[in-house]
């Protein structure tokens, strides 16, 4: 974080030194030089003052962080205006020592019941989430995905979940503690800005 400070001072100190008097010296020679900007989302709100004719807010519209890690001298009151869901399309019991997805990674210790849920890493769901605790929620309780995360669908642990039927919603990101875009983000080892831009146009957009 310090370090994205001393970039960000050191930004400020070449437009002030040298872009800025090279297009005021383009603007006496008449050319247009267009709109000038500097600032990000957490430029806007680190770092006041700055004269300039427009700011990029980004993942900030969205009403989250890249990461749990972001500075924020002015501290906002973010509220999620997405969240990501997808409907349980079959319900499973196995016994113990019996192993689901691609590649055995999980092999249950005992009896368990399992869901298979509609999206995958081809709908922007990171596959290195498979076998990391990954929460969803479902019914007012959680559960874990388990085994590899495969191109359409991944499998979630109901078993201490009650009433789980096909055709349930489950949610995989939402405003919840355990399922924020930032908690997915920092399972799957990477930012938010990049979570979002991996959900692509399989998956279907409901305004509410």
């Amino acid at each position: 974080m310090l370090s994205d400070r001393i970039r960000t001072s050191n930004q400020k100190e070449k437009m002030r030194e040298l872009i800025m008097p090279f297009l005021k010296r383009i603007k006496t020679k008449g050319y247009d030089t267009g709109k000038v900007h500097l600032q990000s989302s957490y430029g806007v709100i680190n770092y006041t003052g700055l004269d300039y004719d427009y700011v990029r807010v980004g993942i900030l519209m969205y009403g989250i962080n890249s990461s749990y890690g972001s500075y924020q001298l002015i501290h906002l009151n973010l509220k999620p205006v997405l969240s990501l869901k997808a409907r349980i399309t079959s319900v499973k019991e196995i016994n113990k020592n019996d192993s689901v997805s691609y590649g055995r990674t999980y092999i249950a210790t005992e009896n368990r019941k399992i869901a298979s849920v509609s999206i995958g890493y081809a709908d922007g769901i990171p596959r290195n989430l498979s076998n990391k605790n990954m929460q969803v929620k479902i019914n007012e309780s959680y559960g874990t995905v388990i085994g590899r995360i495969c191109m359409d669908q991944l499998l979630i642990d109901i078993s201490d979940i009650s009433n789980v039927k096909v055709g349930d919603i489950i949610t995989i990101i939402g405003e919840d503690n355990n399922i924020t875009a930032e908690q997915v983000a920092d399972k799957a080892d990477t930012i938010t800005n990049e979570l979002l831009c991996r959900l692509g146009d399989r998956l279907a957009r409901i305004i509410v």
